[in-house]
């Protein structure tokens, strides 16, 4: 008995003396958690709004924005799709100056308009064909089967126009393959990013089981399916190019040229001590309505001196991002930032000559 009263009194001392620290840490972590809604809030668009839990004290719109789980990163992240693609094939004419889409209650398109954009009958949606048109407000009338069919006011044939030469993206990249794992990430990189052809090539560091990924064998729909998220978040519709070199000399001698004529070719690689310096972006000469071909090694970096040689004998030259060394996807990133800048820039200085 006398040592069941102690283990009372213990365990009241005991209490008494962490219950404010467990207070505190609790405070700190629902404080926390709720500066990181308010920045995802203030870095979302303008037009979305995010629906933070009770618990975090903010209340707000039911958002026009899905949260989905990463299962890698283990938190959620804002998925906002921009517009809805189809394939050419789903356009129905119903006349001379409109056309329908139809799409089955079954639809993932449906879920996301029903569920996440909760959109009624009356109301518009931005949608857009792939390597073809757009439409701003394609109007909804769902069906008694749970089924959508969208109207749309232009005709099936200026809906599903291809893209015309002015239009196409004016930039190239040839990248190293990375690991399998990333590689969806990449192509909706690619595609949010303009890209026009992506090469995926061999080089030193990398794997030649890389290769061998899902995304990569026929009939390559997953492949299709990554760019064509891109291109929802990105509200584009011209889809990317994908080719695949296992022989990176080979290809540079005989297929570059074919593939992508009359670029601007540069290559990213870290500016070291022991290297001549190395101009940024910026001071590349590019021509009015010129084409860039963006080179990114892999993880491990081109081999020295052997694979910039040879990139450097089929005309690319090296460009820096800095001293510091990059993983792959942010130097693809800014690599691409930069250069849909540095073609902006040259378009308005051939503006300001007229």
């Amino acid at each position: 008995r006398t040592r069941d009263l102690w283990r009372m009194k213990s365990g009241r001392i005991w209490s008494s003396m962490f219950a404010p620290i467990a207070l505190s840490w609790s405070l700190t972590a629902q404080s926390c958690s709720k500066r990181v809604w308010q920045s995802r809030l203030s870095l979302s668009q303008p037009q979305a709004f995010i629906t933070a839990p009770a618990r975090f004290g903010m209340t707000g719109m039911k958002p026009p924005i899905s949260l989905r789980r990463n299962r890698r990163l283990n938190h959620m992240q804002v998925r906002c799709l921009n517009r809805l693609l189809f394939e050419p094939e789903e356009v129905v004419p119903s006349s001379q100056s409109s056309c329908l889409l139809y799409l089955a209650k079954s639809d993932k398109r449906v879920t996301h308009i029903k569920k996440i954009l909760k959109l009624e009958n009356g109301q518009s949606l931005r949608i857009g064909v792939v390597d073809a048109g757009k439409e701003e407000d394609a109007v909804l009338e769902w069906q008694d089967d749970g089924s959508l069919k969208l109207q749309i006011s232009q005709s099936a044939e200026q809906l599903c126009a291809p893209y015309t030469a002015d239009k196409i993206p004016r930039i190239d990249l040839l990248i190293a393959l990375p690991r399998p794992p990333n590689l969806g990430d990449f192509l909706g990189i690619a595609a949010q990013m303009g890209v026009a052809n992506v090469i995926f090539c061999n080089a030193n560091k990398v794997q030649q089981d890389y290769f061998g990924s899902h995304l990569l064998r026929p009939p390559m729909s997953k492949m299709r399916q990554a760019l064509k998220e891109g291109l929802e978040q990105a509200g584009e519709t011209y889809l990317p190019k994908v080719h695949v070199a296992k022989r990176l000399k080979y290809f540079l001698e005989e297929q570059l040229d074919q593939i992508c004529p009359d670029t601007i070719r540069m290559v990213g690689h870290p500016q070291k001590s022991w290297l001549p310096p190395l101009p940024p972006m910026r001071d590349v000469q590019v021509p009015p309505n010129g084409r860039i071909l963006v080179g990114v090694g892999p993880e491990a970096g081109w081999q020295d001196p052997y694979e910039l040689e040879l990139l450097g004998e089929h005309g690319f030259q090296g460009i820096s991002l800095g001293p510091r060394t990059y993983r792959t996807e942010v130097a693809l990133i800014s690599l691409l930032a930069l250069a849909n800048e540095r073609l902006e820039m040259a378009d308005l200085q051939e503006k300001g000559r007229r």
